[in-house]
């Protein structure tokens, strides 16, 4: 079961506690993933990064086994930063899509966050021969969707 705590972000600043409990009665329930939301995409990096620490934190003193993901909205140019920060921060899971098509302003552009996760952060994300091949996919998926490449 993954959970998406929508808004998140939002609600874990302007009350921390409420917002872990949230998702630790979530992991209590049986969600093996708890996927913490940018869902307004107002978010800086350095609150995601104190988030997922958090969340996490709160998931190992309750002897959870859950598991912290990441979404991220770009309403602020963010999302890809942001799923970075949450990503070094521990956060095992990123949720976005091909080139960040998405409501609003989009979503985390997989293509970014994996890139750089893998050939700047050396993290093991993704076999590089399959990086390899994300301009073709970004071009494929912009052609299928009718849009335009992002910048």
């Amino acid at each position: 079961v993954i959970f998406d705590a929508e808004h998140f972000f939002d609600g874990y600043a302007r009350d921390a506690e409420y917002a872990i409990e949230v998702c630790l009665s979530a992991a209590r329930a049986g969600a093996s993933w708890v996927v913490l939301c940018d869902t307004n995409g107002g978010s800086q990096p350095d609150a995601v990064r104190d988030g997922v620490e958090a969340m996490r934190a709160a998931l190992a003193n309750a002897g959870s086994r859950a598991r912290v993901g990441i979404h991220t909205h770009n309403d602020c140019e963010l999302a890809v930063a942001n799923s970075l920060a949450g990503v070094m921060a521990g956060a095992d899971m990123v949720q976005g899509t091909i080139n960040g098509y998405g409501e609003r302003c989009g979503n985390a552009n997989l293509v970014s966050v994996v890139s750089n996760l893998v050939l700047k952060l050396g993290v093991d994300a993704l076999a590089a021969d399959s990086v390899e091949k994300f301009s073709e996919l970004s071009r494929t998926v912009a052609e299928i969707a009718n849009l335009a490449l992002p910048l």
